[in-house]
């Protein structure tokens, strides 16, 4: 476990990551690497924390999330510049940068600490659609990424829940998987179900894809091969036709920054469209965002996995200690 943060020898951080999963470990791994006194402070829930498996990060194929961040963390605290503070949520991000000088002030909780340059990896937030059933089969016999939990249930008769027009494209992408694949367009919860035009219910059809109209009003579980590695459905309950036989369901949610927006937004920090469909945050090359000593990392950027995340993290981590540099090559020749 990293050191707990010593109060009384460090006044001043060179960087807080705000974030403790895959995104934040790996910038902060790189800042500590570079030898700056790097705090991450995490709240303790990463969007991928009921997932049993994760899959696609090289070196890690099938292995859990939470036994990757474990050893992550684990390598991190061997580097005696690192501190980790747990379950704790930074509530506010106030910039109080002078012309000579970047500095934050970040409070989390009841603590507060003064940092030269802000790394953001907070991820963001699954707003499930409102299905009996669905939450609590989220990350396992229901879906979002047919990448990351498709290729072990090959062949056997998968779903999507029509939500949007991204929905479509999701069934598409599973006919790598399965030719028996149903799209459920008769909407769920208070939901109106969606409508097909011509041209993608002929699309639909001639990749072999089902169209059902009924409505979703709960997901079954197995309860034989649920809690086994298989973790798959015994199908959907529709209003009309009972229960419908379908083994994952791919499901696209809406997506938010979260708590997070709030300290964002307070930065005056740039927000895009991203391709799945949120406005996160807009960074540069090296992570940087629009306000000068804040970088970001992650999910909440636009990437879509852990071994995307990563990535993100090393480059913001890299990027963050290189303002840091800048700025004292700057003060060494004034």
């Amino acid at each position: 476990m990293l050191p707990s943060i010593p109060p009384a020898t460090i006044n001043l951080f060179d960087a807080i990551v705000v974030g403790g999963s895959f995104a934040g470990l790996s910038a902060a791994t790189q800042l500590a690497r570079a030898r700056r006194n790097v705090l991450v402070i995490d709240g303790g829930h990463p969007r991928n924390q009921p997932a049993s498996h994760s899959h696609g990060f090289l070196g890690f194929d099938g292995d859990s999330p939470s036994s990757i961040l474990s050893k992550a963390l684990h390598q991190l605290s061997l580097y005696p510049t690192a501190y980790y503070l747990p379950h704790t949520h930074v509530t506010s991000i106030s910039n109080q940068s002078s012309d000579s000088n970047l500095r934050f002030v970040v409070t989390a909780d009841t603590h507060t600490f003064s940092t030269r340059r802000v790394v953001l990896a907070t991820g963001i937030v699954d707003e499930l659609p409102p299905i009996k059933g669905l939450k609590d089969s989220w990350g396992r016999g229901v879906v979002h990424c047919p990448y990351c939990h498709a290729y072990e249930v090959s062949d056997l008769a998968l779903g999507v829940l029509g939500m949007s027009a991204m929905s479509i494209h999701q069934a598409f992408m599973l006919t790598h998987w399965s030719s028996n694949i149903t799209f459920f367009v008769g909407g769920y919860g208070d939901v109106d179900p969606i409508i097909l035009e011509e041209s993608e219910k002929l699309k639909l059809v001639a990749m072999g894809i089902k169209i059902n109209y009924d409505k979703v009003v709960a997901i079954v579980d197995d309860p034989v091969l649920y809690n086994t590695s298989e973790q798959v459905l015994k199908g959907v309950e529709l209003e009309n036709e009972g229960l419908f036989l379908i083994r994952r369901l791919l499901v696209g949610p809406k997506l938010s920054l979260g708590v997070s927006e709030s300290f964002i937004k307070s930065l005056g920090i740039e927000t895009e469209l991203k391709m799945q469909g949120f406005h996160g945050i807009k960074v540069g090359m090296m992570k940087n965002t629009s306000v000068e000593g804040v970088f970001a990392a992650g999910e909440a950027t636009g990437s879509f996995n852990i071994a995307t995340s990563v990535a993100d993290g090393s480059i913001a981590g890299a990027g963050a200690d290189g303002s840091l540099l800048q700025e004292e090559i700057k003060k060494a020749i004034e």
